[in-house]
């Protein structure tokens, strides 16, 4: 196991598992705020599940996410959160 003590840590190895992998990508989070693209590297076919909590979780980026490519599925449930 190896921790990640920064934000730049973190981005870098959610970008290498979802650039190296074959199968099914699935990303799941909380909120999704302003600039979260960065950490979404070749986007095509990802799946992205979120809440969509007013003030946590911004609707113009995920607007942005499903204009942009039209493969993300942001989806939303009532046992999140």
């Amino acid at each position: 196991m190896k921790l990640l003590y920064t934000a730049a840590d973190i981005r870098k190895t959610i970008a290498r598992i979802l650039t190296e992998s074959k199968g099914r990508r699935v990303v799941i989070s909380a909120f999704v705020g302003a600039g979260s693209e960065v950490y979404l590297p070749k986007p095509q076919g990802l799946e992205l599940i979120c809440w969509p909590k007013p003030g946590s979780t911004n609707p113009n980026t995920i607007r942005e996410l499903i204009n942009t490519f039209a493969s993300y599925a942001v989806e939303t449930g009532s046992k999140v959160g």
